[in-house]
């Protein structure tokens, strides 16, 4: 029976206690949002598709698979305290529900999300969700873990339900709009506790990305009575989670402390998902955040030990890193996130796609990616980010005409001709690129400017320019409202590839910011949300990615980034810790929990 009179307040008559919890047909959810996703280019099943097909049994044991990171042979240690940088204020209201970045970071340490892709995002594994069953089509069940909260009471389904029901935004239809993960469970029509521990979740429809939607790193669950309990989101020191460490004491940008949770539920017996076998965790007692005022001064305390790794250095400062701690060990893994050049199809004149596919020849990408991220630390990608299983690889994207390097002179070749078709043998209109801020340096401006240089190279008399805007806060308003020509940017993108396509490329999409709009990729990506089978759910994707390439160049995608963390010698636990989805600087955090010390 729920007690939290908070949910009662939020529902207030519409929703009655341990009873069928049904929202309206589409309850605020759109097709899609933003979220995660890494990197890779292979040819491995589609995780989402495995994870809400498989039975109980099968996602019990597909969460065995993954490879333990501490070396064989290694004798664990246990105790100390990690000690890593912050460079800028933790302020945001940590509410893992609403919040666009910061309160993933503190709730990477103290929380669970109720499913976790593994490292090679081929499967989704159990995490505050131990097992599930699809029953039919439009209803899946599962069992949620037998765990605690920092507060000492059992999780329970009724938890389960609130959080389903919270991350979705139906606790607060008013405010619906703020929780940004809810299309992560797009097509759940109910959920209902019918036991203390079992969840039966209904669709309107067959529903291939509901499991795989719970494994954003961002998704993690709140207890029902927070709130009942004096818990304030934009008090972290009132926290409660159900993770690995809890907050000890939170003094923003002074000194923040996190203690081990002795009743965490990966104990003896419970052995993990990723890496397999791993148990009693977390090994450390505890962590710190240390507040420096810059970068230099972050880079200077990891050469002295006083902080254990750096996470994402520029090129300039991986070299830095290199001179002063010539121990350090570098992780790099490749992630989801994926830079890109987005049209506007509703300006002319990038509403014909001759015009797309013309400007999409003509810049070298690998010069671009060479010369900000430095070689080796870069992937191409297509329209769906190579990280996932089911996007059109890595190598074979390589090969491509426009972002082929061997073949960027008849690229070029081929470009003028479809101007010419498009009735522009000597452009001369203007191809404004807008990148995220008005800082005129880095990835984005950098990127902009040899664009500018490369197209007008080909023709001298179109007008490009960087169409630089206020201010961040401008460039997401504009961005928003497709108030702009051409953009410059980055996605981090969805835990799941049919929500990532949908939110990019469908007509209703919420990142499709140009408007883009085909009834063909509609169908398709549609068509791909109801495929259980993950080897048919793999085609039809494929099938989209080729029709966006060749038919539409909605967007440009110029790569994928790796990730990279430095690592003083004696940390341990972190090896091959970079998950393809996992997202990024939040696979260290949320790796922590398998970190431990030899010194």
């Amino acid at each position: 029976m729920i007690d939290s009179t908070y949910w009662s307040r939020a529902t207030a008559g519409r929703v009655s206690r341990r009873r069928l919890i049904r929202g309206g047909a589409t309850a605020g959810l759109g097709l899609a949002t933003a979220a995660l996703i890494g990197c890779g280019g292979g040819d491995e099943d589609e995780a989402a598709p495995a994870a809400t097909s498989a039975p109980a049994a099968t996602a019990a044991a597909a969460a065995t698979t993954a490879a333990a990171a501490t070396p064989a042979g290694e004798q664990i240690k246990r105790g100390g305290t990690h000690h890593y940088p912050a460079t800028t204020a933790l302020n945001d209201e940590m509410d893992p529900h609403k919040s666009t970045s910061q309160a993933a970071i503190l709730w990477s340490f103290i929380g669970n999300t109720g499913t976790r892709l593994d490292r090679e995002a081929t499967k989704v594994v159990p995490e505050l969700i131990a097992s599930w069953e699809q029953v039919d089509d439009t209803t899946l069940t599962f069992t949620v873990r037998d765990g605690k909260w920092h507060s000492g009471r059992a999780i329970d389904a009724e938890d389960a339900v609130f959080n389903l029901m919270r991350i979705s935004g139906r606790l607060e239809p008013e405010q619906v709009a703020r929780y940004q993960r809810r299309t992560t469970l797009t097509g759940m029509d109910s959920a209902e506790a019918i036991d203390e521990k079992t969840v039966r979740v209904k669709f309107t429809q067959p529903t291939s990305t509901f499991l795989g939607g719970l494994s954003d790193f961002r998704n993690s669950w709140v207890p029902r009575d927070f709130f009942d309990n004096g818990g304030d989101f934009k008090d972290p020191n009132t926290l409660v989670g159900s993770g690995a460490f809890a907050i000890d004491h939170w003094e923003d940008e002074v000194k923040s402390t996190f203690k081990r949770n002795p009743e965490y539920w990966k104990t003896a017996g419970v052995t993990d998902t990723w890496p397999a076998g791993a148990e009693n965790l977390p090994y450390l007692d505890g962590l710190e955040i240390v507040w420096v005022p810059d970068t230099t001064s972050a880079i200077a305390a990891f050469a002295g030990g006083d902080i254990d790794y750096i996470l994402n250095p520029s090129r300039t400062d991986r070299e830095t890193i290199k001179k002063l701690n010539a121990k350090a060990r570098e992780e790099i893994w490749p992630f989801g996130n994926w830079h890109h050049w987005r049209f506007n199809p509703q300006r002319k004149p990038f509403d014909d796609v001759r015009v797309r596919q013309a400007l999409f020849r003509v810049p070298a990408y690998d010069v671009l990616a060479n010369e900000a991220l430095g070689e080796g630390y870069w992937n191409y990608t297509g329209p769906l980010t190579a990280g996932f299983g089911a996007a059109i690889p890595s190598d074979e994207i390589a090969k491509m005409p426009g972002w082929n390097p061997a073949t960027k002179d008849a690229d070029i070749a081929e470009a003028k001709k479809l101007m010419s078709a498009a009735g522009m043998d000597d452009p001369t209109f203007d191809v404004p690129i807008m990148p995220p801020s008005a800082t005129q340096a880095g990835f984005y401006f950098d990127s902009s400017v040899r664009m500018i240089d490369m197209l007008k190279k080909v023709w001298p008399n179109i007008n490009a320019t960087i169409d630089l805007p206020a201010d961040s806060a401008t460039f997401g308003k504009r961005q928003v409202e497709g108030d702009f020509g051409t953009i410059i940017y980055i996605i981090f993108p969805q835990p799941d590839a049919v929500l990532e396509l949908q939110s990019q490329y469908l007509s209703t999409g919420s990142r499709n910011y140009g408007k883009f709009k085909s009834q063909e990729i509609d169908d398709l990506l549609l068509k791909a949300g109801t495929q259980f089978d993950s080897n048919e759910r793999k085609a039809t994707l494929i099938e989209a990615q080729r029709k966006l390439i060749t038919d539409h160049m909605a967007m440009v995608t110029i790569d994928m980034p790796n990730y990279t963390a430095w690592l003083n010698p004696y940390v341990k636990g972190m090896e091959g810790f970079g998950g393809r989805i996992d997202g990024g600087a939040y696979d260290a955090w949320r790796h922590t929990e398998h970190m431990w010390f030899d010194k």
